[in-house]
């Protein structure tokens, strides 16, 4: 199995891309060399699928083609350049597949992203709980000090009518 057999992540697509880029490039600039082969393997493994088995497969053979060039046993050097255009296509191709593929992914991530922090912002259940019991405390105070006040500004009226009734002010009768 290799690094395409992995689970998809953007650190694997970037191994993957950037061992394409390297046989592109010494296919474009030496052409097919055997050694080069070893980044293919490393990107599908021995027991690759299509499309990778098509690269391989197209590799070898173009690799093939330059040996029997070069011993004058074999094809000529139009078919070579045949396959070696044939495979920088095929190249191309799925290295285009392979960034859109990350392009995807990153996206995706992306997505996953601000829920994942959103929901970091939020406090624990332990942490909600002690909220709530803090909230309720406060409204119980809160309306103690309420019927305190409603309960001293009765007394101060009431004294205020038996002390004052100079003042002439009108209290309202309570109704409670």
């Amino acid at each position: 199995m290799g690094l395409s057999g992995l689970p998809p992540s953007i650190p694997i697509f970037i191994k993957i891309i950037s061992y394409l880029w390297t046989v592109k490039d010494s296919i474009e600039s030496e052409g097919f060399k055997e050694d080069k082969l070893i980044y293919l393997t490393v990107v599908y493994g021995h027991e690759c699928v299509n499309p990778a088995r098509n690269l391989t497969d197209l590799f070898k053979r173009g690799c093939q083609e330059v040996q029997e060039a070069k011993d004058g046993t074999g094809t000529a050097a139009g078919e070579a350049q045949e396959t070696r255009r044939v495979f920088l296509d095929a190249l191309e191709k799925e290295m285009g597949s392979l960034e859109k593929r990350a392009e995807l992914l990153y996206a995706r991530q992306l997505e996953a992203i601000d829920p994942l922090r959103d929901s970091r912002l939020l406090p624990s259940q332990e942490d909600l709980d002690k909220i709530v019991r803090y909230e309720t405390s406060l409204e119980r105070q809160f309306e103690r000090k309420v019927q305190q006040l409603v309960a001293w500004r009765r007394a101060k009226g009431e004294w205020a009518r038996e002390c004052r009734p100079e003042l002439g002010v009108d209290f309202p009768e309570e109704s409670a």
